[in-house]
């Protein structure tokens, strides 16, 4: 027994002497890349995948280094001009993934002939370590959106039971907010060695785009925001998603193939919520 305590000893030992010396001790505002492809469509397109340290929390001078996770695609123009930044949404959603759909890839290409097109996967999501995401191994009740309490006392408690499994291993979770993302953008600006960036958001992506112009707005050239949510919008109105569903039912509508068959969306949507009311 006690032989083969000291031989893992020595054998663990070993292992962070090596650890150490393979994986030298990175330092806030470091920027590394290495080849990255991804494959669209059985074609591939070749990259970088960037990793820049950051502060966990800024606030906090003792706060922990953590890695932001980035694919660098290098523009097509003879001359290219200020980095392109695609900010997406959720938060959770990681653009590096996203790259190997064909749509947002083809977007991508074309936002390459303004300059360098950097995904950036947000502290916490994808690439980007620590990464945040935990699946419950319980599913919810069958009944959990029968009554808002008990709704929301199933989903607050697993909020509860996320968040003390991620401080458990040290994670600082005051520190995954739009502010220290937006100084994230920025840092990586200054990791690029550009004097400024152009910013393209979606959904969530335009709420943290708003944020970098909130406090970095000298540093941004131009930006783009689509299914745009203001820094006071998060909290989705009712009457917006029934906007939403009315625009909806016009396309139908108008669809050659669709309309006959579904005339009326907003009509048939609402008797089917009656009767599963009822």
């Amino acid at each position: 027994m006690r032989s083969t305590f000291f031989t893992a000893a020595v054998i663990l030992l070993l292992a962070t002497a090596i650890h150490s010396q393979t994986t030298p001790d990175r330092k806030e505002g470091e920027v590394w890349f290495e080849p990255f492809t991804i494959t669209v469509q059985n074609a591939p397109v070749v990259g970088e995948l960037g990793r820049l340290m950051v502060r966990e929390n800024r606030t906090k001078p003792n706060s922990r280094l953590i890695e932001v996770a980035f694919f660098r695609l290098k523009s097509t123009a003879a001359k290219p001009g200020y980095p392109v930044i695609y900010l997406d949404g959720g938060p959770g959603s990681s653009p590096i993934g996203l790259a190997s759909v064909p749509d947002y890839m083809a977007v991508f290409q074309k936002l390459r002939e303004i300059g360098d097109v950097i995904l950036l996967d947000q502290r916490g999501v994808g690439r980007s370590k620590p990464m945040l995401t935990r699946i419950s191994t319980r599913s919810l009740p069958s009944d959990v959106f029968s009554n808002r309490e008990g709704a929301t006392k199933e989903i607050v408690g697993r909020f509860r039971e996320a968040a003390e499994h991620f401080r458990s291993q040290g994670v600082d979770l005051t520190g995954y907010n739009s502010r220290e993302s937006a100084h994230d953008v920025d840092d990586i600006r200054k990791a690029l060695g550009a004097e400024k960036v152009n910013l393209v958001g979606f959904s969530y992506g335009t709420h943290l785009t708003f944020a970098c112009l909130r406090y970095h707005s000298d540093k941004i050239d131009r930006a783009a925001v689509f299914g745009s949510e203001g820094p006071d919008h998060t909290e989705k109105l009712p009457s917006s998603s029934d906007a939403s569903i009315r625009k909806l039912a016009k396309v139908v509508a108008a669809d050659p193939e669709i309309g006959p068959k579904v005339p009326d969306l907003y009509a048939t949507l609402k008797r089917v919520l009656e009767k599963f009311a009822r």
